[in-house]
């Protein structure tokens, strides 16, 4: 190494209590001095260790024969081959936009086999002091599930170039942020946004959100031989995450599992009759919700913003008709296997996802002794 200066410095931690950093400068593939931080000893004689120990076996970027770099943009692209034949082409998406806007930026150009814990460290504390374009901080669960996404890529790295896992050690910055909780509408409060309508195709749709509990996506991707006049089959669901530049694509679902949901009377006479005047009408019949190609999901946004603003009922999400389906459910007496069924989860997801909802039953149930 060029340098052999170097200084400590000491912080607390929430988990190990006080740790010490070592700080010192090296000279990168222009030979150009940068500053280089070893993170986290117990004391300053292991971090001192440590600093010996890099000293000894560093040589610079410029140095390293070509064959012996592993550069960032290689390794992702490779990952991205990878996945591209593992897992669903919108998660593909998800990974690859994640990574253009929160990995990228940092990585692109670095060798991937001399990163070094500091480095996701000096990588981290700039996620987590990003902000939106309102000024809010990111909440913590998007932050870590950007983490984990690059935590999956090195670990891939680790096996597939035999690199060093230099995430080990890495403590997770914490941000307590409130926990959103759900909007849940009773029969009675859907009834007062339901008479709001008067367009037929919006009457079906929201009854049907409302009393199957499915996805937006599986609602928008829904032919006329996924409905047999009595329950609903869900095989399928809308996505505009596309890798090609195409529009949109109808996919398997979330859990490539198909399933099957009983509609009530009156959903089941509601959708019927949309579907007897699209057909008296000689409209384009393709999709149930749509024509030749899928409803838009903005416009079912837009119509339901306007009828529970006119119904004068809290703001809810699309998905949290799911939500109250579930809720409904849950106050019927349904059980979680029951539940998971209907929705097309696994019971797992529904106990984490639900078990709140259950709380109320849970203390009459107990008073009841």
């Amino acid at each position: 190494m060029t340098s052999y200066s170097f200084s400590f410095r000491e912080r607390q931690t929430k988990k190990r209590g006080t740790v010490y950093d070592v700080i010192f400068r090296i000279p990168d593939a222009d030979g150009k001095m940068k500053q280089k931080v070893l993170c986290g000893y117990p004391s300053k004689k292991q971090a001192r260790q440590a600093f010996h120990d890099f000293r000894s076996s560093y040589v610079a970027p410029s140095q390293k024969p070509p064959s012996e770099i592993l550069s960032y943009e290689t390794a992702r692209d490779s990952y991205y081959s990878y996945l591209g034949s593992t897992v669903k082409e919108s998660s593909l998406y998800t990974v690859c936009h994640t990574f253009r806007s929160n990995v990228d930026p940092y990585f692109a150009g670095k060798d991937m086999r001399a990163l070094t814990a500091s480095d996701i460290y000096e990588w981290q504390d700039i996620q987590w002091s990003r902000r939106k374009k309102s000024g809010e901080l990111y909440s913590q669960t998007r932050l870590v599930r950007v983490k984990n996404f690059f935590k999956s890529f090195v670990r891939w790295c680790v096996k597939r170039y035999g690199i060093a896992n230099f995430f080990d050690g890495v403590d997770t910055p914490v941000r307590r942020s409130q926990k959103r909780e759900y909007v849940i509408w009773t029969k009675e409060m859907f009834n007062r946004f339901y008479i709001t309508i008067d367009d037929l195709r919006f009457k079906a749709m929201f009854y049907t959100l409302f009393y199957s509990g499915i996805r937006c996506g599986e609602l928008q991707a829904l032919t006329p031989e996924d409905f047999n006049g009595k329950e609903l089959t869900i095989k399928s669901t809308f996505t505009k995450k596309t890798m090609d530049g195409t529009s949109y694509k109808i996919t398997a679902t979330k859990n490539y599992k198909p399933h099957k949901v009983p509609l009530p009377p009156h959903a089941q006479k509601v959708l019927r009759e949309w579907l007897e005047f699209k057909t008296a009408n000689k409209l384009d019949n393709r999709f149930i919700f749509g024509g030749e190609h899928p409803i838009a999901q903005c416009t079912i946004q837009n119509a339901m913003a306007k009828h529970t603003a006119l119904a004068e009922l809290p703001t809810m999400r699309i998905h949290d008709f799911r939500h109250s389906y579930v809720s409904m459910l849950i106050s019927n007496g349904a059980n979680f296997a029951v539940i998971a069924a209907l929705i097309g989860d696994t019971i797992e997801q529904v106990v984490k996802t639900y078990s709140h909802l259950t709380r109320e039953d849970l203390t009459t149930a107990v008073n009841s002794l």
